[in-house]
């Protein structure tokens, strides 16, 4: 499915292999995970991104992205505020990254009490497979998402891995990098 009412903004000069949307990462077959982009909102792409077979990226806010990222496969983007993704950095298979809670929960003066938060993401950045990403999370630069977790908050710490669920979220590892 596409839509294309939305505009994307390149801050890189205009080149071949800028952006890769539907490719093949992981092996599999090309026919079985069917790619979505859904974008009224603006993308803007600071240097080459690839997003592998079933990527679903939908955005009615400022979805930002940094140069050298690669979302290997069958990961959601789900951006109705603001999410910003570093440079260099790599999101594995089965990712969910949402900056909202896709409905609104009113409380009884009918205010909304589940608005979108921005997310932030840093420069070199390694995201494991199955991980959820939620509203107002912020990870550094030099961080490594263990497989599985979910982030709800702000990581404080560089140079780690960190793992776990939202209030179980902690460090795994420190003095750490990694290469891709």
């Amino acid at each position: 499915m596409r839509r294309l009412g939305g505009k994307i903004i390149l801050n890189v000069p205009i080149q071949k292999g800028i952006l890769y949307f539907g490719e093949r990462y992981l092996g599999t077959n090309p026919n079985k995970l069917k790619s979505t982009w859904e974008v009224s909102g603006t993308i803007t792409l600071g240097g080459k991104c690839k997003f592998g077979n079933g990527m679903k990226l939908c955005c009615e806010g400022n979805l930002h992205l940094g140069s050298n990222i690669t979302f290997t496969g069958n990961s959601h983007i789900y951006c109705k505020k603001s999410i910003i993704i570093g440079n260099n950095s790599l999101i594995s298979w089965d990712v969910l990254i949402m900056d909202n809670d896709s409905h609104d929960i009113l409380d009884e003066n009918n205010i909304i009490i589940n608005a979108p938060k921005e997310i932030s993401i840093g420069n070199d950045v390694w995201i494991g497979c199955r991980t959820l990403i939620l509203k107002g999370a912020i990870i550094p630069s030099n961080v490594v998402v263990a497989a599985d977790s979910t982030l709800t908050k702000s990581i404080e710490e560089s140079y780690c891995i960190i793992g776990g669920k939202a209030n179980n979220l902690r460090v795994l590892r420190r003095n750490i990098t990694w290469k891709q």
